[in-house]
């Protein structure tokens, strides 16, 4: 997880595309922990090529202040229905996001802190695109 590094003074989009970048290494993580998960495959597909980025980064900041509570109380329930509710514009249905939370009671207490450190990027990126010019 190396993208949240060193990006200060980064543009509104230099925030999108590190957004954009960091997706994908979000996507690649699982992938690489779940490969027979064909729908990891897919939305990295979608993130990469498909998905109009910014966005979801817009709908994130819109929602930041629940998204914020989800995270910084590890509250994955919580999480779950704010991205289902919000439509995140990863699936209408949300079927990709359930289906990635259904995992969450298959890992161990450390992959799950790996997974809260990647929402807790997903944030800070989101928060300082808020003040990117």
């Amino acid at each position: 997880m190396s993208t949240s590094e060193n990006n200060e003074g980064l543009t509104r989009l230099g925030y999108v595309q590190l957004f954009k970048d960091t997706l994908v290494e979000f996507f690649d993580e699982l992938i690489e922990q779940f490969p027979k998960r064909f729908d990891f495959i897919i939305s990295r597909i979608f993130v990469k090529d498909k998905l109009p980025i910014q966005d979801i980064l817009d709908r994130v900041v819109v929602n930041i202040h629940e998204f914020e509570i989800a995270i910084d109380n590890k509250d994955a329930e919580k999480l779950k229905d704010v991205l289902n509710n919000k439509n995140m514009g990863i699936s209408k249905t949300g079927k990709k996001i359930n289906s990635m939370f259904k995992l969450w009671s298959k890992m161990d207490k450390d992959d799950q802190e790996v997974m809260w450190k990647w929402f807790k990027t997903f944030l800070t990126i989101a928060q300082k695109y808020t003040t990117a010019e």
